[in-house]
């Protein structure tokens, strides 16, 4: 790409984990490594992993402008990123200017599995609670996320963000078929009974937003960035 690349990563994300001197572990595992060895300008980006939607937008804007304010950039972004991303490009006025948002595997019209996270195992009412004790024990975001994500949640958050007429919008999505053993073959269950095909947490049909560039089969939510 010509154009500056931003990362923006999805919800308990992170840009690089140090697990020790010597081994540090990437969210982008060898996309990065990949662009920069073609002499592409990179940018990851790192926002509070449990934050709300407009929380996490306001740091990718300051992240992006402290590197490239007042240049023409795009984004690519996993996940809830990309959620923060339309945020930012749509509410936020930056200083840059997004020429492309790339969404890969986002949540564009909720997940049901964050509903089903909500009504059968938090409670929603129980909800301001939990959120409080989060915050207390010190979680990046104090995980307002969770309830962003929820089907309601994302319709309305469809209706308050519009596109950006001088943004080109793609997305990608995926889906597979996990064994029983499959870190997410609960969640892929509940998703499919309500939405269809999906890679374990986000359905083929909400990760759809602009210009779609097609499903990945057989691969799950986290094996799409190089997990």
């Amino acid at each position: 790409p010509k154009l500056p690349v931003c990362f923006s990563h999805g919800l308990f994300g992170f840009d690089q984990l140090t697990l020790m001197p010597s081994v540090t572990i990437s969210y982008w595992r060898g996309v990065i490594e990949a662009l920069e060895a073609n002499g592409c300008e990179v940018l990851v980006c790192r926002v509070p992993m449990s934050a709300s939607i407009q929380e996490r937008a306001a740091a990718l804007k300051a992240q992006i402008e402290e590197r490239f304010a007042g240049r023409e950039i795009n984004i690519v972004a996993h996940s809830m990123g990309g959620l923060d991303s339309r945020y930012l490009v749509s509410q936020l006025r930056p200083s840059f200017s997004i020429k492309s948002l790339t969404t890969i595997t986002t949540p564009h019209r909720g997940s049901t599995f964050a509903d089903f996270m909500l009504d059968k195992v938090i409670g929603r009412d129980k909800l301001a609670r939990l959120l409080s004790m989060l915050k207390s024990v010190g979680l990046p975001g104090g995980g307002r996320a969770f309830e962003n994500l929820a089907v309601d949640a994302m319709h309305e958050f469809n209706k308050r963000v519009p596109d950006h007429p001088a943004t080109r919008y793609y997305s990608w999505g995926a889906q597979f078929t996990p064994s029983v053993w499959n870190e997410f073959r609960i969640p892929h269950g509940i998703i499919y009974e309500a939405e269809g095909a999906n890679d374990g947490m986000v359905s083929v049909e909400s990760s759809k937003w602009g210009q779609y560039q097609g499903t990945l089969d057989n691969v799950s939510h986290l094996q799409i960035v190089g997990w």
